[in-house]
C-alpha cells in the first residue's frame, strides 16, 4: 500500500502549533500509512516554539518538522494587527 502525506502550515505561535501537532499525531496514530510534515515559520524571538518542535521531533515517528528559511519581517507600516502581521509573514514564505 502507498503511504499518504499531509502538509500542515503552522503559524509561529505556540497556541497554533500545539493543536496542529496534536492533530497530526492523532491522524498518524489512527492510520499508520499516513505521515505528516509540519512547516514551521522561523522567528528568532520565539524560543518556546523552537524548543517544542525539537522535543516533538524526537518523539514523533510519522511527523516531520520542516523549518522554513527565515525571511525579513513585515515593515510596521504594512500591518496594524497581529493577525495582519502573521498573514503577511506567511505570504512571504
Amino acid at each position: 500500500m502507498r503511504k499518504a502525506e499531509i502538509i500542515i502550515i503552522a503559524t509561529p505561535a505556540i497556541g497554533n502549533l500545539v493543536p496542529a501537532v496534536e492533530f497530526a499525531t492523532h491522524l498518524t496514530t489512527t492510520d499508520p500509512l499516513l505521515s505528516a510534515t509540519i512547516l514551521i515559520i522561523h522567528m528568532p524571538q520565539r524560543p518556546l516554539v523552537n524548543a517544542y518542535t525539537d522535543s516533538r521531533a524526537t518523539a514523533s515517528g510519522n511527523i516531520r518538522f520542516l523549518h522554513l528559511s527565515p525571511v525579513d519581517p513585515p515593515d510596521p507600516d504594512q500591518y496594524q494587527t497581529s493577525v495582519a502581521f502573521i498573514s503577511i509573514l506567511v505570504e512571504k514564505h
